[in-house]
């Protein structure tokens, strides 16, 4: 049986194409990864809008219960303070309040829903123009599907 130069290419075209597609398709999304990934995107949105005393913006990242009185008194404060610097010091992952155990590539292990964030605060507030340095533990939850973070304002005013 002979087949023509043009069948053979078009069979091997479809054979590679079917076979690219087939291969796309039993790959997943790991769902626990990409949780993590939209806690550390909250984590440093919360933390940019923050920085920047948008108190109604960062304040869609604080935990329903909790928003009213962040918005109190980051209003009273957002004139009075100037961040310089932020960073994410450590993130401790946990499961029905049980802490779960972490990958050497910093990666959780499956099914979090809380996280404590330690996050390191440069900043200075008026009229005083010294510079301080404080360590905050910020609490995130998981709440359908979205991170919403119990912050520590108070810290800023000690």
């Amino acid at each position: 049986m002979k087949y023509s130069r043009t069948f053979i290419c078009e069979f091997s075209i479809l054979f590679l194409l079917c076979t690219v597609l087939s291969g796309t398709g039993c790959t997943t999304i790991d769902p626990f990864s990409k949780s993590q990934s939209d806690l550390e995107k909250s984590i440093r949105l919360f933390n940019r809008e923050l920085e920047s005393r948008s108190v109604e913006t960062s304040s869609l990242f604080v935990f329903p219960p909790d928003r009213q009185e962040y918005l109190t008194k980051m209003h009273e404060l957002k004139d009075k303070i100037t961040f310089y610097e932020s960073s994410v010091l450590d993130l401790k992952f946990f499961k029905d309040n049980i802490p779960i155990s972490v990958e050497p590539d910093g990666k959780a292990g499956p099914g979090f829903d809380m996280v404590v964030a330690t996050m390191r605060y440069k900043f200075s507030v008026s009229p005083a123009t010294q510079l301080k340095t404080k360590i905050v533990h910020h609490e995130w939850k998981l709440l359908q599907n979205k991170w919403f973070v119990t912050p520590d304002i108070n810290m800023f005013l000690e």
